[in-house]
């Protein structure tokens, strides 16, 4: 009997074909990669071994900025994590154009309550629109209660602002944590249909200001007292465009 030079290969045929993944084991791999690696970059951007990844929701990771080791008062230990916010609005359609056409949220599935409604996820956290009647604030004073998006650069979206028709109103405000910080955080206040603010910054610049000093449960109280007596904010509110 002759071999032929096919029949000495067949065997690491065998063994690649049995090597070679198929394209859903392949699909597998490469999500788990783009977990570990997403995994990676949050931790990198937060800078502190300080809180908990909880996982993939959406397209984004989520982190409990807290320390699972300190105890935590009243109910702490048994929060997960933060859910939805709501707010009462006066139009629902309005509304909802305004959060996904203009913020660009996307709306999920909403139980079929007995009341008209909206929701959309903000990536870790869901908005929940109830109609009815609203309650906001009045005036153009930024210090008020409002919804913070956190954008990777804020620069492009103050562009994006400028172009968007018809022309939108916003606020823009320029800060910084301290004195002497080289950090510095640019906000964009918009309101809602109803009057709700909604603020677009790049706050993940404090992450290191905020918890970088609380790495050490010695030092906790010490970082929040640094944090009180030097937390001078520079408020520079320009109005772009009302």
């Amino acid at each position: 009997m002759f071999l032929t030079f096919s029949d000495l290969l067949a065997p690491f045929k065998v063994i690649q074909s049995k090597n070679k993944l198929s394209a859903q084991e392949q699909e597998q791999l490469e999500k788990q990669k783009s977990i570990t690696e997403g995994e990676k970059q949050v931790k990198k951007l937060a800078n502190i071994e300080r809180g908990v990844i909880l996982g993939e929701y959406g397209n984004q990771w989520t982190k409990l900025h807290w320390d699972m080791n300190i105890d935590r008062r009243g109910l702490g230990r048994n929060i997960s994590h933060s859910n939805h916010i709501a707010l009462v609005v006066s139009d629902i359609g309005a509304s909802t154009y305004f959060y996904s056409d203009i913020l660009g949220l996307q709306q999920i599935e909403r139980p079929n309550f007995d009341r008209h409604g909206a929701w959309f996820t903000m990536g870790n956290i869901e908005l929940h629109l109830i109609k009815g009647m609203p309650c906001v604030p009045f005036g153009d004073d930024l210090l008020v209660g409002h919804i913070a998006l956190e954008v990777y650069d804020a620069d492009v979206v103050l562009e994006r602002l400028k172009k968007f028709q018809p022309m939108i109103d916003f606020q823009m405000n320029v800060s910084v944590p301290t004195a002497h910080e080289k950090s510095v955080v640019k906000q964009f206040f918009l309101r809602d249909p109803d009057g709700y603010y909604v603020e677009i910054s790049n706050t993940q610049v404090l992450t290191e200001f905020c918890f970088g000093s609380c790495l050490n449960k010695n030092r906790i109280k010490k970082g929040y007292e640094e944090a009180v007596m030097k937390n001078q904010n520079f408020r520079r509110c320009n109005l772009v465009r009302k």
